[in-house]
């Protein structure tokens, strides 16, 4: 999960670890990765790295392609 520590609508403690907790994966398959932002975190390189390094691992690698 990416979340903003400083998420308003969907607080650290009430919300986010919550929903970590149930989700139905193995604790060690199981991150919480915490940018130091609000609700609207958008743009962050390392979420960008993050979700497609999870990508990989779980669905596999994409194949390159050339024309």
């Amino acid at each position: 999960m990416i979340n903003g520590r400083y998420d308003m609508t969907f607080g650290l403690e009430t919300s986010q670890r919550p929903l970590l907790n149930l989700l139905g994966a193995r604790p060690a398959d199981k991150k919480l990765m915490l940018l130091e932002a609000g609700h609207a975190a958008v743009g962050f390189p390392a979420t960008t790295r993050a979700s497609l390094a999870w990508l990989d691992r779980h669905l596999g690698p994409v194949a390159e392609t050339h024309d």
